[in-house]
């Protein structure tokens, strides 16, 4: 259960370093975009797949969770 919520803790860190992303005014919509894709692939991706949620049994599992990364991502949008 401490594994639990060690990794919502971590997710939720994540996501709000990642919302500073948006407030460079500088930068436009697009480029805020790719920077936070980024972000999340390097940091949330990572914990997806080390936190034992999903089985990762073969490199096919892998792309499940980064397809679901993806898609949550998409939607959010």
């Amino acid at each position: 259960m401490a594994n639990t919520f060690f990794f919502y803790g971590q997710f939720s860190f994540f996501i709000g370093l990642a919302s500073v992303i948006y407030e460079i005014e500088q930068w436009r919509f697009f480029k805020q975009m790719m920077a936070q894709y980024l972000v999340m692939l390097l940091t949330v991706f990572p914990t997806l797949l080390l936190n034992g949620f999903y089985p990762l049994v073969s490199f096919r599992d892998v792309v499940n969770v980064f397809s679901f990364l993806i898609r949550l991502e998409l939607s959010c949008f």
